[in-house]
């Protein structure tokens, strides 16, 4: 039934009414959510993707898709077949791939609201998949058996199949390169499995690592890769496993750092998501000795890394659309050298990494700026002459005081911490070199921040400029900080927990913005006692009294009875 004009009009009133009773602030809130909770499903399923994903497009059909009842009779056929198989009789071994190639093909396919490696798991064929990947003799066999392990390891459930020791069995096959049969498929798939196992489970690498053929195997394949899908998977691979190495010596990954310069050296290589493992690996085998810095960059050092990555970064720079997801770990590795001792932090300077910092920043990626300044800090910390370099180049400058603005907080602290680092040097030309680039702001917008030890940095730095501005004729620091709000803040700080940061904005307050009349009626606010031992509370002795004894205008009262007149 058709609504009349007047009926459509109160619908929509009465929509409008329904809208303007709810919260902005509700709606808001939950718009972002939202947008949170896509971004994360779109990122676990690119993840997932990417680990369950074989070397050959493997699609399903929703429409075919087997149901929970078929999954569970073809798993009861191949357990089936595996408990009659006997290692003796070759007669079975057609059943057997059959068997396990079907196990594969449920793991690679994607049936919606249904996870078939719990299913495989609970079945029992776990034993079955592990004896099949055994048969050395049997590549294609193994292939399929290292297919479906890659496939379970992908899911949350990987420690099952990590408690059965089979390390060793996937680990012997990425060196088996130079036998007869053993495809580069094979080994791909043993890389895959062992990259998923590694990727959140530090014991895991530890296990990897300690296998002596581990190396071997990685290094061979890298130096010497079949195809290029083999050399993305083992360097994705060992990616994983040397991550968040700071509990290893140096010395157990010192071997992969030269074939892992070698390969990014090459101008050949064109994938990008191979580029920023790459580099993320380079930055993994640095970052494994914590108790020596300095050791970090020596690595790289050692085996010639920094005209190599000085050489990426510029071949990185050059296109018009540089790509930030490279070029962050890339500067990581390049901030190490800047974090180490000063002959490391020269050579860098020397490569002249300074020239590259506008093109870096310009980028405005928060990842990436985050990383540039964080190698900034390290050089704003350094020697004289590495200081003078860095307060020479206005535009640089420029951008740190920029980035100290930024949105983003992680980015926003490193540039800070170059500025307190600059302003901390005693080079007598950075006071007025960040005045002249607009210090003033950023610095009075970070006197709140949480963190105490940054805060009393800010603070220290503005004792620095406050005692240059003083020496100006004409200087307006104090004004132009009290236009930004400053004295306010520096106020509330006297309210701090922490005692470092109370006495340095105290001493600011009195130093530079403390009146005189206001120390006068501070100290008079003191009780202080006279001759007399009598509290004058400041008060001059020589006020003037209300009756004074010589006054010749002294008023005499006489007492009159009432009733009586007076003549």
């Amino acid at each position: 039934m058709m609504m009349t004009n007047s009926e459509q009009r109160e619908s929509r009133r009465n929509k409008l009414k329904l809208k303007k009773n709810v919260s902005v602030e509700e709606t808001r809130s939950s718009r972002q959510e939202v947008t949170i909770q896509i971004r994360k499903e779109k990122k676990d399923k690119r993840v997932m993707a990417r680990r369950m994903n074989g070397t050959t497009n493997v699609t399903a059909s929703n429409t075919n898709a087997p149901s929970t009842a078929e999954i569970d009779a073809t798993l009861s056929r191949c357990k089936f077949v595996f408990h009659q198989w006997r290692s003796d009789d070759m007669s079975q071994l057609e059943q057997i791939f059959e068997a396990v190639k079907q196990i594969r093909m449920l793991l690679t396919s994607d049936i919606p609201g249904i996870c078939p490696y719990q299913q495989v798991l609970s079945s029992g064929c776990l034993p079955f998949l592990l004896k099949a990947l055994r048969c050395s003799d049997l590549p294609k066999l193994q292939f399929e058996s290292a297919w479906a392990l890659t496939n379970i390891t992908a899911s949350p459930d990987k420690h099952v199949v990590a408690q059965v020791a089979y390390f060793p069995d996937l680990i012997s096959e990425l060196s088996r390169f130079s036998l007869e049969g053993r495809t580069p498929k094979l080994r791909l798939q043993c890389a895959w499995c062992l990259g998923n196992l590694a990727e959140d489970e530090p014991r895991y690498r530890d296990i990897i690592l300690s296998i002596e053929c581990t190396k071997l195997g990685f290094v061979h394949n890298m130096n010497k890769p079949e195809t290029e899908a083999l050399l993305a998977y083992f360097v994705w691979a060992l990616r994983n496993i040397v991550k968040n190495s700071a509990t290893r010596d140096v010395m157990d990954t010192k071997c992969f750092v030269p074939v892992v310069l070698r390969k990014l050296k090459a101008s050949t290589i064109e994938s990008e998501q191979l580029r920023v493992d790459l580099c993320f690996c380079l930055c993994h085998l640095a970052e494994c000795d914590v108790v020596d810095h300095n050791a970090r960059a020596q690595v790289l050092l050692d085996f010639n890394g920094l005209p190599i990555l000085m050489e990426v970064l510029r071949q990185e720079l050059e296109p018009k659309h540089p790509c930030p997801n490279v070029l962050v770990p890339l500067t990581r590795c390049l901030g190490m050298f800047a974090a180490g001792s000063a002959e490391q932090t020269d050579a860098l300077v020397e490569a002249g990494f300074l020239g590259f910092v506008p093109a870096l920043m310009k980028l405005q990626s928060p990842a990436l700026l985050k990383e540039t300044l964080w190698a900034l800090s390290n050089i704003a910390g350094g020697t004289p002459d590495q200081i003078a370099l860095l307060v020479e180049n206005t535009r640089i400058l420029k951008d740190v005081v920029d980035a100290s603005q930024h949105d983003n907080w992680l980015a926003r602290r490193e540039g800070l911490w170059t500025l307190c680092n600059l302003l901390s040097s005693g080079n007598t030309n950075v006071p007025r070199k960040l005045l002249g680039v607009g210090i003033v702001f950023p610095f009075c917008a970070s006197i709140e921040i949480p963190e105490a030890d940054l805060l009393c940095s800010i603070l220290d730095g503005f004792t620095v400029l406050l005692a240059y501005d003083a020496t100006k004729p004409n200087g307006s620091l104090p004004l132009s900080m009290d236009e930004e709000g400053a004295i306010d803040k520096l106020e509330h700080l006297l309210q701090h927990r922490s005692d470092e940061v109370y006495k340095r904005a105290l001493k600011i307050i009195e130093d530079n913005f403390a009146e005189p009349d206001m120390l006068d009626e501070d100290q008079n606010m003191c009780p202080q006692r006279d001759a007399n031992n009598s509290f004058t509370f400041g008060h001059d002795d020589s006020a003037k009294q209300l009756f004074p004894e010589n006054n010749s205008h002294q008023v005499n009262f006489e007492r009159t009875n009432f009733g009586q007149m007076s003549s």
